[in-house]
């Protein structure tokens, strides 16, 4: 089986924010970690985390008002799909579905 080439794993986590304010002031506690905002339409972001600091991170954001993380995964893909602007939709083009 072969390695992958970084030993870092990419982690995307997809939130869930109220409001702008809400979203920039958990920004500014994430930013140290190295955690960056990669996506951002509507009330969703997704961010950038590595596997080492991911949990640190989600415990962070949920700590601000007006902030929830939904989901963590390695795809970026995957969360744009759950937040209806791209990416690929949950039920459709899994496991060769076709869209009705």
């Amino acid at each position: 089986m072969p390695l992958k080439s970084s030993r870092l794993r990419k982690r995307y986590i997809l939130v869930e924010c109220q409001n702008r304010e809400a979203l920039l002031s958990m920004e500014a506690r994430v930013s140290p970690l190295g955690v960056r905002r990669k996506y951002w339409r509507g009330r969703y972001a997704i961010y950038l985390a590595n596997q080492f600091n991911k949990n640190d991170a989600i415990d962070l954001m949920n700590s601000v008002d007006g902030v929830r993380t939904l989901l963590t995964s390695g795809s970026i893909r995957k969360l744009k799909g759950l937040t209806g602007n791209g990416g690929m939709p949950p039920p459709y083009q899994r496991y060769g579905a076709r869209r009705q």
